[in-house]
């Protein structure tokens, strides 16, 4: 998983301001991280890191560093488990 290319991808979701800087400790607000957010970047989950996720992991997050923490984390989990399959 690219975790820059998900924070790019990610700012484009939450800012619409294309000057706006959108590090990890990005605050996630009700304005900026509502259905239609998760949704778009449920997409780009599955575009960059290939991964299917549920919405809800990613509705509580309150900045942009625990989304991609969770992202990380299913990363992890879906790749322990192809491992242990083998």
């Amino acid at each position: 998983m690219d975790r820059a290319v998900l924070l790019s991808k990610l700012r484009d979701i939450v800012t619409t301001d294309p000057t706006a800087v959108v590090g990890e400790e990005f605050v996630l607000t009700h304005k900026n991280w509502d259905s239609m957010a998760i949704l778009s970047a449920l997409l780009v989950i599955e575009e960059v890191a290939g991964l299917q996720m549920e919405g809800e992991p990613l509705a509580g997050c309150r900045c942009v560093k625990e989304v991609l923490d969770a992202v990380e984390t299913e990363w992890q989990r879906v790749n322990e488990s192809a491992a242990g399959q083998q």
